[in-house]
């Protein structure tokens, strides 16, 4: 893709539609853009323009040392679905996400496996839960998708996915005792789950975004329960079928 050439907000299910016009998808920016003027000018009818595709590395105000390491993080039901990528335009997500990428050198920030040796790297949201009832965003972590999945336990333990976990944790954490930080971690998640937090994304705001869903905390709830009713397949809800429903592993749908 040519310095020059312009990108445009393709969504997912019109993505067809844009090939046939000639599109060309980067896999870096992962946008779709018109290789000549003749493919814009066919496009520029049907989707946005994307201004600007440069990655943001920068984030002030980020505490780039809170929440090392791998551990098992579980976010309170009511702040399920609005996180980070839910409160941005979809290409400041993809700006934002290929810069925490960028960053750290192409590698997870946890286990150091690089994308270089094939590993698929994603962006995780690390919260600090407040006394006074507000989630603040403290930092974005670039991961490999072994590391997301044990961090997100839960949801990956639904999906079949427990085995695979476990002995990524024991390669990561060597020795460590993994059933007693679940226990530890389903407390810490039932005892924030008696709070209606209060979102903030400050470290978003001062990098030049601009939140174009802002979530008070009374409708975090609601948006979650609409959220994870639109969102529940019939795959997995023959998986919930078969694993006793929801009691027994809280879903972490951040970051």
């Amino acid at each position: 893709m040519t310095s020059t050439a312009i990108c445009f907000l393709v969504p997912f299910d019109e993505k067809d539609s844009a090939k046939t016009l000639g599109a060309r998808w980067n896999p870096d920016l992962k946008v779709w853009y018109a290789p000549t003027p003749e493919v814009a000018a066919a496009m520029a009818g049907r989707w946005k323009v994307i201004e600007d595709t440069r990655p943001i590395t920068a984030l002030p105000g980020e505490d780039r040392q809170f929440g090392t390491g791998l551990f098992v993080d579980l976010i309170p039901r009511s702040c399920w679905f609005t996180n980070v990528r839910y409160c941005l335009a979809p290409e400041d997500w993809t700006r934002l996400s290929l810069g925490i990428r960028e960053r750290a050198s192409q590698s997870c920030e946890i286990c150091g496996a690089s994308k270089a040796d094939g590993a698929v790297l994603e962006a995780h949201e690390r919260w600090d839960y407040q006394d006074n009832g507000v989630q603040v965003l403290k930092r974005l972590v670039c991961v490999c998708q072994p590391c997301h999945r044990v961090t997100h336990y839960g949801l990956s333990k639904l999906k079949g996915l427990e085995e695979a976990c476990v002995e990524h944790w024991r390669d990561v954490n060597g020795a460590e005792d993994l059933d007693a930080h679940l226990q530890e971690a389903w407390s810490l998640w039932e005892h924030r789950n008696l709070t209606d937090w209060t979102l903030d994304l400050s470290i978003i705001e001062s990098a030049g975004l601009t939140i174009v869903r802002p979530v008070p905390y009374k409708d975090r709830q609601r948006i979650a329960t609409e959220e994870l009713d639109a969102r529940l397949n019939a795959d997995l809800e023959n998986q919930l079928a078969h694993s006793g429903g929801f009691g027994a592993d809280p879903f972490d749908m951040q970051g």
